[in-house]
């Protein structure tokens, strides 16, 4: 009964690495929002990152709500992309001496190839702009880039959601980047979820810097 036990938890931790562990390929749409402008005399100057899964993308159910991304270095830590991995809760931006940024080379070179291929193909999809009452303006562009790779995504500690107003997981890269073709942001249910969201709900800031 006891070696029986024992296979059992070996195959249940086989089967949560699996799933942890084992990602796959998928397509998925990555937004880069950037906000410039003055408001209440204030500079503001900055950008957030946000995804969905293409596969998620249904325009009859409305249901098409964008999640934190997180991919530059300076926003992620290793100690947050393994408990990501193992299914805990993370929090990006509360560090203590013991905050681990030393990240595998492998996985350095992964971010350096999805940073050039956001940074050099961001397709235009809105630009919003703002006046405020004390002669402010706000300029949001909403950028999007088609991206196949793996992902995984994980839940938030109480703190960072309180402090970015979060109120789904976060996303955070893991590997094999590719860019999609434009032409697949001309699909029906893309091009229609591109054409019609009002974006500018996602101008929030979700990073520290």
């Amino acid at each position: 009964m006891k070696n029986r036990i024992k296979v059992l938890v070996v195959l249940i931790v086989l089967c949560i690495n699996g799933f942890v562990y084992g990602q796959e390929l998928n397509e998925h749409l990555i937004f880069t929002v950037t906000i410039k402008g003055t408001h209440h005399g204030v500079k503001t100057s900055n950008s957030s990152y946000w995804i969905i899964k293409a596969d998620d993308i249904d325009i009859d159910k409305k249901l098409n709500k964008l999640s934190p991304f997180y991919y530059l270095r300076e926003d992620l830590t290793n100690d947050g992309l393994i408990d990501c991995k193992q299914g805990n809760k993370v929090d990006l931006f509360t560090s203590t001496i013991n905050t681990d940024r030393n990240f595998e080379e492998s996985y350095i070179k992964e971010l350096n190839a999805l940073e050039g291929l956001l940074g050099k193909n961001k397709k235009s999809i809105q630009c919003i702009k703002k006046k405020w009452f004390d002669g402010g303006k706000t300029e949001i562009s909403v950028y999007v880039t088609p991206i196949n790779g793996k992902f995984i995504s994980c839940q938030p500690k109480d703190k960072m959601k309180k402090r970015f107003s979060i109120t789904q997981e976060i996303v955070l890269p893991i590997s094999n980047f590719t860019l999609l073709q434009e032409k697949y942001l001309e699909r029906d249910n893309i091009s229609s979820f591109l054409k019609y969201t009002d974006f500018s709900d996602y101008s929030k800031q979700n990073r520290v810097w």
